[in-house]
């Protein structure tokens, strides 16, 4: 399987929480992107079962993909985790 050129990110601190990894969390300001944005559950099949999974998946988890990089004035800062 090759690499993305998705980058996932979530709307929401308690997900991000769920996969932060040691490195922190960073704020991102979206209106800063001049990357292209999905919001993932708007385009993968909306179906049962494990087809759509990453639909339900997307809507739990309110991802927004960014494609390939984020510039550094759109990363607002860390979040401060209490």
């Amino acid at each position: 399987m090759a690499n993305s050129p998705w980058i996932s990110t979530t709307r929401v601190l308690d997900v991000a929480k769920g996969y932060e990894g040691g490195n922190g969390i960073v704020a991102i300001d979206l209106n800063k992107l001049d990357a292209l944005q999905v919001e993932v559950w708007q385009h993968v099949p909306r179906v049962n079962g494990v087809e759509g999974l990453p639909y339900h998946r997307s809507i739990w988890a309110q991802e927004v993909t960014i494609f390939q990089h984020i510039p550094r004035d759109a990363i607002v800062g860390p979040v401060r985790m209490p």
